[in-house]
C-alpha cells in the first residue's frame, strides 16, 4: 500500500500546472465547454488533460452526471491541494515577474505615530494594487525614531517630524495637537484660564522619542509627575481613563472630543501646537522602482485636500 501511494504521488509530479488548471476548470464549471472557455483551450484539450491525469494518478477524479462532470471522493480531496499548489504558482510567477522587471520584493516605511493616516493609506493601498507581491515593513515610530531608522539603514523612506541632514526634504502634512484631559480631572477645577504653574502640579501624559540617538519627550513641561509610554494609543487611552493630561494630535482624538470624552485645556497660552512632517529618504537612485514611487504619490497627495489613490507614471517615481 504505501509502495502503491509513493508510486502515484511520484506519479502526480509529472503532471503539469496546465493540467492542473484544466483539472480545476472542469471542477468549477462542470462541463468542458465552459472550462475550455475559463482557460482558453479547446473542449478536446480540456477533457485529454484531465484524462491523462487520471491515468497518471490511477483513479478516477470525475463522475458523468447527465451533461455535468462532478468530482469524485478523491476528486474533491485532490482538488482542494491543487488549488493550493496553484495560488503558491501564482504567487512565485509574480515574484519572478518583479524580480525580472528590478522591482522590490521588500519595502521599510519608517512612520511617525502621529502623522494623520488618511493620506498615507490611501498611497499604500495604490502601491500594493500596483506591486503586490512586496512585502511590507511598516514601522511606527515617535519624534526622532523615523530618522533614526533611515540612518540605521533600518528603514527606506521615513515620514516624521525631524528631517535628514544633507538631503533634499519637504513637508508632506502636519498635525495640530491639543491639550486636553477626562471631563473629571482635578484640572477643570482650577481657576482659568490654566496657567503653566497648574500644570506642573499634575501628572502629565508623555510620549516617548523611540531614536536611538538623543531622546526626546513630546512636549514634556517639567510636571512633577510624568508618565512615559511608547505608543499614542497608550497616551490616549490613559488620558481618556482621567490619569493624566497631554497634548494628543487633534485628527486621533477627534471622536474622544466629540463624545465629550476629552476636553480641550483652558490654558492662557499654548493650548495648540502644530507639528509639521517630512518625508525623509537617502538616496533615490539607490530606491527600488516600488520605492521611489511612494514619494511621488505623497507628494502628490499632499498637495490635494482629500486622500485619493494615485497611479504613478512608470518611470517618474521618485522623480
Amino acid at each position: 500500500m504505501i509502495g502503491a501511494c509513493r508510486t502515484q504521488g511520484i506519479d502526480m509530479l509529472k503532471a503539469t500546472l496546465e493540467q492542473l488548471r484544466m483539472f480545476r476548470a472542469l471542477a468549477d464549471h462542470g462541463s468542458y465547454q465552459q472550462a475550455a472557455e475559463a482557460v482558453f483551450k479547446t473542449p478536446s484539450s480540456v477533457h485529454h488533460a484531465v484524462q491523462k491525469l487520471e491515468e497518471q494518478l490511477g483513479m478516477a477524479l470525475f463522475t458523468v452526471h447527465g451533461r455535468q462532470s462532478v468530482l469524485t471522493p478523491k476528486g474533491q480531496v485532490l482538488l482542494r491541494r491543487v488549488r493550493h499548489l496553484l495560488g503558491e504558482a501564482d504567487d512565485v510567477q509574480q515574484v519572478a515577474e518583479a524580480l525580472s522587471g528590478g522591482v522590490e520584493t521588500r519595502l521599510r516605511l519608517a512612520i511617525d505615530q502621529a502623522y494623520p493616516p488618511e493620506h498615507l493609506y490611501a498611497v499604500i493601498d495604490e502601491l500594493m494594487h500596483a506591486h503586490p507581491v512586496i512585502r511590507l515593513e511598516f514601522h511606527e515610530t515617535v519624534l526622532s525614531g523615523a530618522i533614526s531608522m533611515l540612518m540605521q539603514d533600518e528603514a527606506d523612506i521615513a515620514i516624521g517630524p525631524e528631517i535628514l541632514p544633507g538631503a533634499l526634504n519637504e513637508a508632506v502634512g502636519s498635525a495640530t495637537f491639543v491639550a486636553v484631559a477626562s471631563p473629571d480631572h482635578a484640572l477643570f477645577q482650577r481657576e482659568v484660564p490654566l496657567k503653566r504653574e497648574d500644570l506642573i502640579r499634575a501628572r502629565q501624559i508623555v510620549l516617548r522619542d523611540s531614536g536611538s540617538g538623543k531622546r526626546l519627550d513630546s512636549g514634556w513641561l517639567g510636571a512633577e509627575q510624568r508618565w512615559t509610554v511608547n505608543h499614542l494609543g497608550t497616551s490616549i487611552r490613559l488620558v481618556v481613563s482621567g490619569f493624566g493630561f497631554a497634548w494628543l494630535p487633534e485628527t486621533a482624538i477627534r471622536e474622544h472630543l466629540t463624545a465629550g470624552r476629552l476636553r480641550p485645556l483652558p490654558l492662557d497660552q499654548g493650548r495648540r501646537r502644530d507639528m509639521t512632517f517630512y518625508l525623509n529618504f537617502r538616496n533615490v537612485d539607490a530606491l527600488g522602482p516600488a520605492a521611489q514611487e511612494f514619494p511621488w504619490a505623497m507628494r502628490l497627495n499632499a498637495q490635494s485636500e482629500e486622500p485619493r489613490r494615485v497611479v504613478c507614471p512608470p518611470g517618474q517615481g521618485g522623480s
